[in-house]
Order: structure tokens, then C-alpha cells, then sequence
């Protein structure tokens, strides 16, 4: 029951009998009325219009993970200043037994939205509603972006159908996908610049003293730390906020900023170094090895990584051609081991006659 208020007569009240009529459930039925009735008295009544004319929206989410995936259809109706959100639909599956990318899982999330969203939104009664379509991969956005000859087949056959669900009208909308945006007031606005930084470096701080106890200590009272120690050939020290830095070859560089000259030094097993890699992989978009170490070391050094060196063979030039390229990178190591392979005993071999012969004429030099 609703009141139209006139301003020249009296309050009239209309009551919306039931609607059991028709083939479609009474619901969308009263909503139809409701619609048709702010559309007819909308010139007369613009106010009444707006209070009892319904917005119908229909938003599709998908998502996946390495052991599933799925999507959802949820119905949001707005009457007057009340919105009301609810479920409409969903469906998961189990990710497939063999090994499947976490992009191409999200890929299959966006096709099984678009074939639930074919089957379902057309069977719904009722006015026309917008459809507005969300996930959070920028891959599988760039994938529906172009044209599917572009990409593999897995891709391709996917985008196609994907592109191809329910006619033209739905193909603008699948391409068409949304990223979710924050809030229009930016978290980090309640913050001073100074409480940023500080929320930044209490975290490294308390990695740092938790497991470099004995490099800490020797630091803080001005001494070296020992020659055991496992970052001891990064000439730590520690700044003036108390946090242990690395002190390279790249110290004198104008064109690295602080951070770059003098990388935090995090250990390779703490939860920090993990979240710091794992969130540079999917800011890169699944990078390869080379651009997150650049971006990682642009302000930490995590010590102890693994190094993998591909060669074209396993004879013995082969194998120091690679370890050439490994000592330009990484420096000269303290110590090497091997499981005592035919390549690395005949390296060995081959490093201590040259070792030998350079001596050798150095004493003949001298004499």
C-alpha cells in the first residue's frame, strides 16, 4: 500500500491487490505493475515516480584458486533510498587433476559465469537490468580484450566462447568486465607520511631482530660480526631508523637511490620474505625470476637464494662458461660443493692448473 499525496485534494491510497495470474510468479509481476505505474504518473507525480520506481541490477562475480573455481549472480534492488542485495545463483568446480596455471583457473571462472549468466538472466521476468560483470584478474581482462587468434588454444577456445554466450548484447558485457574499486576515501589518507613509514619498517625491524641476533648485537656495539656469519660478505650496518642494511659494490652509484645503495637485509626463511615474493608475483603478473629480483632488490636483499644457471651441455668449458656468468652476478663465493660429477671433478681439475700456472708466473715474474 502506498499514498500519493495532490497538492489541491485529498491523500488518496492505493492498495496493490495480489497478482496470481499469468504465467510468471507474482512477485515480478507487482513489480511490473509498479514500474508501468511510475512510467504513466511519472509527468503528474515525479516524486511518487521516483519512491516506487525499482532499479534491478544483476552483478556476476568469479573467482578461482589452484583447487577450484566459481562464479555467482547476485540480484541488487533498489525502491526509494532501500537497496536489497541478494544471491541468485551459483556453481563451483573441483580445478582438474593435472596441474592448471591460477590464470587459466580464472579463465574457466569467467566462462562458467557467462554460460550460467546465458542460462539464467534470460529466464527472469521483469524489466530489462543491467548486468555488471567482476573479477580481480587483470590477466583474464587482457585476455577478453583482444582478439582470441592471439593467445594459445587453451585461451582461445575459452575467450571464444566466452565472447560468444548469449549473442552480441552479452559479448559486450563479457568483454566489458569490472575491477572493484575501494572506497572514495583512500585508507592511507588517514595516515601521516611519517605513520606510513613506520608501519613499513616496524615489521622488517622485528624480522630482523628475531633472526640475526648475534649480527644485531655486534652492530650495536659498533664491532664486525663474525666471519661465520652468513651475510657477513654484505658489510652490514645499521642505519639510523635501526635497521641492518647491505653495503655493496654499488655504494658510490648517484643514479640508485638509498634503498638501492644500501638494500634491507631480510633471511630467505621468515614470512616477510615470503609475502614480499609472493606479493611481487602477482604484481608482475606472474614475472619472470630476473624482474622480481630487480624489484625486490630496488629496497631488500634476501641472502641465500637459490641461483639456476641453464647450460647447453654438461661437458666441462660448459660448465665454467656457466659459472663465469654466475660469479659476474652473484661474486665470487666462499665456498663451493658437488656431488664430485664427472663435469664438476674435471672443473676442478682445470681450476687448479690454471690456479698453478698463474703462480707459477708470478714467481717467475718476481725472480
Amino acid at each position: 500500500m502506498f499514498a500519493i499525496y495532490i497538492p489541491d485534494g485529498d491523500i488518496r491510497d492505493y492498495e496493490l491487490k495480489t497478482v496470481n495470474f499469468g504465467f510468471n510468479c507474482a512477485p515480478f509481476l507487482a513489480i511490473r505493475v509498479l514500474q508501468q505505474l511510475a512510467d504513466d504518473e511519472e509527468s503528474k507525480y515525479p516524486q511518487a515516480s521516483q519512491v516506487i520506481r525499482v532499479y534491478v541490477e544483476h552483478h556476476g562475480f568469479c573467482d578461482a584458486s589452484q583447487k577450484a573455481y566459481g562464479a555467482a549472480i547476485y540480484v541488487r534492488v533498489e525502491v526509494g533510498s532501500t537497496v536489497i542485495a541478494t544471491l541468485l545463483t551459483a556453481k563451483t568446480r573441483v580445478a582438474p587433476v593435472k596441474a592448471v596455471s591460477l590464470p587459466r583457473l580464472e579463465l574457466c571462472g569467467a566462462l562458467l559465469f557467462s554460460e550460467m549468466a546465458t542460462a539464467v538472466l534470460p529466464k527472469i521476468p521483469g524489466a530489462a537490468s543491467a548486468l555488471y560483470c567482476w573479477t580481480d584478474s587483470t590477466i583474464v581482462l587482457a585476455w577478453l580484450q583482444k582478439p582470441a587468434c592471439q593467445w594459445t588454444t587453451f585461451v582461445a577456445n575459452r575467450v571464444t566462447k566466452i565472447t560468444h554466450c548469449g549473442g552480441t548484447e552479452l559479448e559486450k558485457r563479457a568483454v566489458k568486465v569490472h575491477v572493484a574499486k575501494a572506497h572514495t576515501e583512500d585508507l592511507l589518507e588517514r595516515f601521516e607520511a611519517n605513520e606510513v613509514t613506520s608501519a613499513e619498517r616496524l615489521p622488517v625491524s622485528v624480522t630482523q631482530r628475531r633472526h640475526f641476533v648475534s649480527e644485531m648485537g655486534c652492530l650495536s656495539k659498533k664491532r664486525p660480526v663474525s666471519a661465520s656469519s652468513p651475510i657477513q660478505n654484505l658489510n652490514p650496518f645499521v642505519d639510523s631508523q635501526g635497521l641492518m642494511r647491505a653495503c655493496g659494490r654499488v655504494t658510490s652509484s648517484e643514479l640508485l637511490q638509498c634503498d638501492g645503495r644500501h638494500p634491507i637485509i631480510l633471511p630467505y626463511d621468515c614470512h616477510l620474505s615470503r609475502l614480499l615474493v609472493q606479493f611481487t608475483h602477482r604484481i608482475t603478473l606472474h614475472g619472470g625470476k630476473q624482474l622480481m629480483i630487480r624489484l625486490i632488490r630496488a629496497k631488500f636483499w634476501i641472502p641465500r637464494a637459490i641461483h639456476l644457471e641453464p647450460t647447453s651441455g654438461l661437458t666441462t668449458e660448459k660448465f665454467l662458461a656457466a659459472f663465469a656468468r654466475f660469479v659476474s652476478q652473484r661474486g665470487c663465493p666462499h665456498q663451493v660443493q658437488s656431488d664430485n660429477g664427472k663435469t664438476f671433478v674435471g672443473a676442478a681439475a682445470l681450476l687448479s692448473l690454471d690456479f698453478f700456472q698463474s703462480l707459477k708466473r708470478g714467481c717467475d715474474r718476481c725472480l
